[in-house]
């Protein structure tokens, strides 16, 4: 039940290790069966991805601290390499000729490049949560504990038994637009507009994840009986956020705890209004829920990486079903015809197996 942005197996480099060899999902044989354009192999972590009208793409080598361009017929090219030691890339989209990405070390930054050019940094978000913190209007962690229930839970292991939040940044995602950026914040739990005059503003601070706390739980977990039936509030961490043809921001939220059964699918997906940042949840019951794309048509296609699946969700639905099973997708993105995707997205270190490949529909 712990509190762990960082522990969290999907923004740590520590997961590559822990997740090798994931297997993939028993609703396979739900999925649809298509083939597959492999477009470049030997991609480290890769965990976002843009793709250009052209059918190009630029995909993030989070783990190497690395955004590689990928283009049919040829070999991936390095178009931006991090100077700084274990720094992460990531967040990459595109508008035109400017392509968006992020910086997660020591810094925690927004950046761009146009036509190519030498990037150049566009705002600074981990400055903005130092100075904001969104999300310390939320409470997270245990809900309606007596004193004497609270003081049993485990701190050490699962971190405090409530907190409001914290300062900490992730900027994991981005979308670009003529004016601007919007950004998802994993660590900050926020979704944040960035101007093309680098100013900041907050647009929507996602709700705790609500999740019962069940006898298996308990038992799964060590936790002290008395919990048992309470409500437990993790963070929400979201991870992609995507401008879909309705007007509103469609936003994955893979919430901070453990990415296993023994608490319950719980990713969700949410719709933010961009204007008055009302939220609203859109479908729930995911697992690892990393990334999303939405068609012209409205249909919502869904990434979980520890599963392999990429789920959609049709328009005017708020229930997902199996679409295509690939082994670990990373980030997806959907263009007319063609599905992107990221795929063995944590598999391998020294000898990295991420892959991009382009799907037919």
């Amino acid at each position: 039940m712990k509190r762990s942005v960082r522990g969290l197996a999907l923004l740590s480099a520590a997961a590559l290790a822990l997740t090798m060899g994931s297997a993939g999902s028993a609703d396979a044989s739900q999925a649809r069966a298509t083939g597959q354009q492999v477009l470049a192999k030997g991609v480290p972590g890769p965990l976002s991805l843009a793709v250009a009208k052209d059918g190009s793409a630029y995909v993030s080598a989070n783990f190497a601290g690395a955004l590689w361009h990928v283009a049919k017929g040829k070999a991936p090219e390095v178009v931006y390499q991090s100077s700084e030691k274990n720094a992460e890339v990531g967040g990459a989209s595109r508008y035109k000729n400017t392509v968006t990405f992020t910086i997660t070390g020591k810094n925690k930054m927004v950046k761009q490049m146009k036509n190519g050019a030498k990037p150049y940094n566009l705002a600074d978000v981990g400055k903005y949560e130092a100075t904001k913190n969104p999300d310390k209007v939320n409470t997270y962690g245990l809900q309606g504990a007596s004193a004497d229930c609270a003081a049993q839970w485990p701190v050490k292991e699962a971190g405090p038994p409530t907190y409001t939040g914290i300062v900490d940044s992730h900027p994991y995602s981005t979308y670009t637009t003529a004016d601007g950026v919007y950004v998802g914040e994993a660590a900050g739990n926020d979704i944040l507009w960035v101007g093309n005059d680098g100013k900041i503003k907050t647009i929507a601070v996602l709700p705790p994840t609500e999740v019962t706390i069940t006898p298996e739980a308990v038992a799964a977990l060590k936790l002290p009986s008395c919990v048992t039936g309470l409500v437990y509030g993790f963070e929400p961490v979201p991870t992609d956020v995507e401008l879909a043809p309705d007007g509103w921001l469609y936003v994955s939220s893979l919430p901070g705890g453990p990415e296993d059964p023994s608490v319950g699918a719980n990713g969700r997906v949410y719709k933010v209004n961009p204007k008055s940042g009302k939220v609203k949840l859109l479908a729930a019951g995911f697992i690892s829920t990393v990334d999303l794309a939405v068609a012209n048509n409205g249909d919502v296609y869904v990434a979980e990486l520890f599963t392999g699946m990429i789920k959609r969700i049709k328009a005017g639905s708020s229930k997902a079903k199996p679409f295509l099973q690939l082994t670990q997708p990373g980030a997806i993105e959907w263009t007319k015809g063609y599905l992107y995707a990221t795929d063995n997205a944590l598999i391998g270190q020294k000898n990295p197996k991420g892959k991009v490949v382009r799907i037919k529909w």
